[in-house]
């Protein structure tokens, strides 16, 4: 910007020598320009250094204010959070377990094909098409996918 407004002078200076000899009136041109160069450094200066030092206090205070309301909002809402977030109890996993694996006959230790055709076998028998009922079917299917979970199977 400031190279511009330099080449801007001297193009003025030039085509307007002729008009005005006087070496007066050419340190006034020159006196003009670096007023303008001036306020041009001053402007930079604004925006590049003074502008985010006046912005970043309140950003500072903005983002103090939302931590403390935040806080306050986890103060208030108090020891129940904490309480809804239960992890089951191991035993009772277990016990789930041991039901679902029952349910479809299976014995304590079994692979990924062996589950398969218990899981065929006892929903021939329990689908409602077969002569079984919607319940039967819908806790054989819950049994399958709670030991395809807790077993990590696809």
């Amino acid at each position: 910007m400031l190279v511009v407004l330099l080449l801007g002078w001297i193009v003025f200076a030039y085509v307007f020598a002729a008009l005005a000899p006087v070496v007066f009136e050419a340190l006034l041109h020159l006196l003009a320009f670096l007023l303008i160069c001036l306020c041009e450094a001053l402007a930079l200066l604004f925006r590049a250094v003074l502008w985010p030092l006046c912005t970043g206090p309140f950003r500072l205070l903005r983002s103090a204010f939302l931590i403390l309301f935040y806080l306050a909002d986890e103060l208030q809402r108090g020891p129940e959070r904490a309480e809804q977030i239960e992890e089951p109890d191991e035993p009772e996993f277990l016990d789930l377990y041991a039901q679902a694996a029952a349910r479809l006959g299976l014995p304590p230790v079994f692979e990924a094909a062996e589950l398969e055709r218990a899981y065929r076998r006892a929903i021939r028998k329990a689908h409602p098409d077969a002569g079984g009922s919607l319940g039967d079917a819908q806790e054989i299917n819950a049994a399958r996918d709670l030991i395809v979970r807790a077993r990590g199977w696809k």
